[in-house]
């Protein structure tokens, strides 16, 4: 799959063909930033998503599907590995339970306190974990008997 990319539709289609091996934060996802300010850190991960593929051709292999069918791929902006990019810049994480790697370049961004790692946040793996809960236990946030 190719496709030249130019607006969000396009980055977007990396997240259709879910980039594999790396766990980004959901669009809704809040992080704390170093100053302790609050800000949208799935926005701004789809803001680096877009970035790197803007006005390139973007190529993705699907590798994989996951358990609910979709397809798991790698990807690529030019010569930019996209998957290995964005854990590069800490905008992504790797997989839990993954291949491993991606396992050096997070480490190399939480060093350099890149991206997510320049202040506090959830995995994106537990921030959906703990979303789901929340969304099963009605407005107040507590467990349902």
């Amino acid at each position: 799959v190719a496709w030249e990319a130019q607006d969000w539709e396009a980055a977007e289609r990396c997240y259709s063909n879910l980039l594999v091996g790396i766990d980004a934060p959901e669009g809704r996802q809040v992080c704390t930033a170093a100053d302790g300010s609050a800000y949208r850190c799935g926005r701004s991960a789809a803001k680096a998503l877009r970035d790197l593929t803007w006005n390139r051709e973007v190529s993705c292999d699907v590798v994989s599907t996951d358990r609910y069918d979709r397809a798991l791929g790698r990807c690529r902006a030019g010569n930019t590995d996209l998957n290995l990019e964005m854990v590069r810049r800490g905008w992504a994480v790797a997989y839990r339970g993954g291949s491993g790697e991606f396992s050096q370049a997070e480490s190399e961004a939480r060093a350099a306190k890149r991206g997510l790692w320049q202040g506090l946040f959830d995995r994106p793996q537990d921030w959906r974990r703990l979303n789901a809960a929340k969304a099963g236990a009605g407005e107040t946030g507590s467990p349902k008997d």
